[in-house]
């Protein structure tokens, strides 16, 4: 069967997330799975988060750790320029973060309220 190019995206989508379901609930199934994805909020390193896992966000860690990257990033460059191109990486502490970004149709207080 021949799709516009539009639905064969689309199915080709529906295909990919079946497949990653199919594979979370094998995961889930497994024994110890729960401790797995515990630890995910643990050690991932997320990039939105400025390479701090979630869980060092949620303690307030983030902006020590970010700080001392920062040193360590300037110290590398004073000591080796030559290596250096350009600045060193912006460590700056993001401000809010999403998993689900909002995309204007929702006033974001009114999405805090009802998560409240």
């Amino acid at each position: 069967m021949r799709y516009p190019k539009e639905k064969k995206e689309a199915v080709l989508r529906r295909r990919c997330f079946r497949q990653i379901v199919r594979r979370s609930v094998k995961l889930s199934r497994k024994k110890g799975s729960a401790k797995r994805l515990c630890t995910t909020n643990e050690q991932h390193r997320h990039s939105a988060l400025k390479l701090a896992t979630p869980e060092e966000r949620h303690r307030g860690e983030d902006k020590a750790i970010l700080a001392a990257r920062k040193a360590l990033y300037e110290q590398a460059k004073q000591r080796h320029p030559e290596r250096w191109s350009g600045n060193i990486r912006n460590w700056e502490p993001v401000g809010e973060v999403w998993l689900n970004p909002n995309n204007g149709e929702t006033p974001q207080a009114e999405i805090r309220d009802l998560a409240a």
